[in-house]
């Protein structure tokens, strides 16, 4: 069986422009996202499984804001500042002044420990 995402969110304000495009790989999902942006636009989430989210174009002069269970924040103004969410960990994400987003979810299976080790050990020099 295909890894699934299994992220929980509870959004407002973010409307999806075109539908949701994706690929699946063996443990990693890619979720291409392009949505308009409400004055308030905002978003809850967590999920068990770590992912990368990836900026990848704005449209306006203010920021995609991700700010996490410990109150860190990252601010997301520019294409390909990124973000890794460990698994677990609820995140908060907010707009303040974009029309617009678009974004790459890179959602990794948990049990393919894999990940982690890659590139991790070198070789001796």
């Amino acid at each position: 069986m295909a890894f699934a995402p299994r992220m929980e969110s509870r959004i407002q304000g973010f409307s999806v422009i075109g539908g949701l495009k994706g690929h699946v790989w063996d443990g990693v999902v890619a979720d291409l996202w392009d949505v308009s942006c409400g004055d308030k636009a905002e978003g809850y989430y967590v999920s068990p499984d770590p992912r990368l989210f990836v900026t990848l174009k704005v449209d306006g002069d203010g920021a995609f804001f991700v700010e996490g269970a410990r109150g860190e924040l990252r601010r997301h103004d520019r294409a390909f500042s990124m973000a890794y969410i460990p698994a677990g960990v609820p995140i908060r994400g907010w707009v303040g002044g974009l029309r617009r987003i678009k974004h790459l979810d890179l959602h990794f299976d948990e049990a393919a420990s894999s990940f982690a080790t890659i590139g991790s050990q070198r070789s001796p020099a």
